[in-house]
């Protein structure tokens, strides 16, 4: 099953603006002479670090919303599954004793 191309662009493009943002977040940028300003009651640099953090999570939601992920076994890796494994995965799920 193939990705269509426009999602793997917009995946690429989420993972480029994530990569940008962590570069913006340290205050590289700033002299050390710079006068403190304060941005929402916080120092300028503490505050553009803060925004561009969420900026990570609103855009890292994004990119997980355009990856389909698959949590089914292909048929040739489930056959190869041992008794044992089932049982415990079984197990896991609540249902000892029944099988599959």
């Amino acid at each position: 099953m193939s990705v269509p191309r426009s999602r793997r662009f917009a995946h690429a493009a989420c993972m480029s603006v994530i990569a940008l943002l962590y570069v913006l977040s340290v205050p590289w940028y700033r002299d050390s002479d710079a006068p403190l300003r304060l941005w929402l009651g916080l120092p300028d640099w503490v505050a553009v670090a803060l925004l561009c953090y969420v900026g990570v999570a609103f855009v890292n939601a994004i990119a997980w919303i355009l990856t389909d992920v698959h949590d089914d076994l292909p048929d040739d890796v489930a056959d190869g599954v041992s008794d044992d494994v089932a049982d415990a995965l079984n197990v896991a799920a609540g249902d000892a004793g029944e099988r599959r």
